[in-house]
């Protein structure tokens, strides 16, 4: 602002050889677009296959963990249940299960909110 001495080197881009140059850094930067573009849209396609992947995964192991205590509430039922020894080889590398039948239940509950109700 205020430098009257840079007016003189104001050219219009359709005079002169500045169009020439113009189109060609257009062209340039369109080019570097189009490989920023494609990049991108590789990595979203990465992207959902591996949500796709780690959704797969999470469905398998809540319904393992959900097999489990039911099954763990089934057995604790039985007159002679099995030992906490064998339930922790058995759930080995799960997170923790509920530790009463209320708490069981209430797992349940969710689950078949979540998953609807199996066998019923």
């Amino acid at each position: 602002r205020g430098r009257y001495d840079l007016l003189k080197d104001i050219q219009r881009s359709t005079r002169g050889g500045g169009a020439q140059a113009s189109l060609a850094d257009q062209a340039r930067e369109m080019d570097t677009m189009r490989s920023t573009v494609s990049t991108l849209e590789q990595r979203v396609q990465d992207l959902e296959a591996r949500w796709q992947e780690l959704t797969m995964k999470m469905e398998r192991e809540i319904q393992a963990k959900v097999e489990l205590a039911v099954m763990d509430l089934l057995s604790s039922r039985q007159p002679h249940p099995p030992s906490s020894s064998s339930l922790q080889a058995q759930y080995m590398g799960m997170p923790s299960l509920p530790t009463s039948i209320g708490d069981a239940a209430l797992q349940i509950q969710r689950a078949e909110r979540s998953f609807g109700s199996i066998g019923r």
